[in-house]
């Protein structure tokens, strides 16, 4: 699954410090592709989720968290995240403004365990429904 390796290819990050990420734009790109590519890989399956329960289509990448929140598939903490999450990954894809160093380090530090949560989750309500969520 590219979220998994992702994930791992992030961690290997994690003690990369500011200061070395403010001076090196190689790795502060390679840093926002694998958050981008995680993010998205994450929205990814929880469209795809979504969809195989055959409830509300979301219209922004924001409402696919709030939507498993409503259905009560994640907590309200998780969803929130998420949410946050999300947004950034669009600012991450339309580079809307400077992205902030420090934030980005303390998300590689402090929230990829945020999207295996939300994976083991739906793996684990889709199983209970009687699908897998990461097949076709």
């Amino acid at each position: 699954m590219l979220v998994d390796k992702t994930l791992k290819a992030i961690r290997k990050l994690r003690s990369t410090n500011l200061s070395k990420l403010k001076e090196d734009e190689d790795l502060q790109a390679q840093v926002l592709w694998y958050l981008y590519t995680a993010v998205q890989g994450a929205l990814d399956i929880a469209l795809k989720f979504i969809s195989r329960l055959n409830i509300e289509t979301p219209d922004t990448y924001s409402d696919v968290f709030r939507i498993l929140l409503k259905e009560k598939i994640i907590p309200k903490p998780l969803a929130n995240k998420l949410i946050t999450m999300a947004k950034f990954r669009n600012v991450i894809a339309h580079i809307y403004l400077e992205l902030d160093l420090d934030t980005i380090i303390d998300i590689i530090k402090n929230d990829l365990d945020d999207i295996e949560t939300l994976i083991r989750i739906l793996y684990d309500e889709g199983k209970k429904r009687g699908f897998d969520i990461f097949t076709f």
